[in-house]
């Protein structure tokens, strides 16, 4: 399980790196939608009636062309944004469904065959750290993703809320980024651990099974 998860943090980790990436790309994404707008207006006004725009025609239609390749990217990001949320949770969800399974195993073996109670315990408190670290991965990436909804101007059509929405995402971003990567090392840090208790029941069990071939048949 160990290499598993492993590889999903990897893969959630790249995409969260390239999403930044192409996020970091956009630089002031209201003044593009706000040159784009402009230039689109002067366009359509030039193509309507003949004003001192009309000989600028190819020139404004190459700028608005420009621009809305900026725009694309900024698609891009909205796409990969939404990706690697998902991804983001199903790992964390994939972990959770993990430390839910082995902790009733645990409990269902070490209840039949009447084992230490320590391994319950150990498995139950492994399974609660792995799921609050969850909880926090997957809260700061949900607001990572809010806050980049409400500095979208195309999400919500408004021009006149300035970069704090804009700066408040890129923060959000940086300490998700951190606080992702931390979230997804302890949690595998944590399988490793509950690993190692599956091991002692199995270990355990064979001395028990052992025990009772052993043991003379009345």
């Amino acid at each position: 399980m160990s290499r598993i998860v492993i590889l999903l943090v990897l893969f959630a980790l790249v995409m969260l790196v390239a999403t930044m990436t192409v996020g970091l790309s956009l630089g002031d994404l209201q003044a593009t939608v706000r040159d784009y707008r402009h230039v689109s207006a002067k366009i359509a006004d030039a193509e309507r009636r003949y004003t001192d725009a009309t000989a600028r025609l190819p020139e404004l239609r190459a700028e608005r062309d420009e621009l809305d390749a900026a725009l694309a990217w900024a698609e891009w990001h909205r796409l990969l944004g939404i990706a690697t949320a998902i991804v983001v949770i199903l790992v964390n969800s994939i972990v959770v469904t993990y430390f839910i399974g082995t902790g009733r195993w645990c409990r269902e073996v070490s209840e039949t065959y009447r084992l230490d109670p320590c391994f319950v315990d150990e498995s139950g408190s492994l399974k609660w750290r792995a799921i609050s670290w969850s909880f926090v991965c997957t809260a700061a990436v949900v607001t990572t993703v809010a806050l980049g909804g409400s500095a979208d101007p195309a999400a919500t059509g408004r021009l006149d809320h300035g970069p704090v929405w804009a700066e408040a995402h890129f923060i959000a971003a940086l300490v998700a980024v951190a606080v992702v990567a931390y979230c997804f090392y302890v949690q595998w840090i944590k399988v490793g651990e509950n690993a190692e208790i599956i091991a002692g029941i199995m270990a355990a069990v064979r001395r028990k099974q052992a025990e009772r071939n052993a043991a003379p048949v009345a």
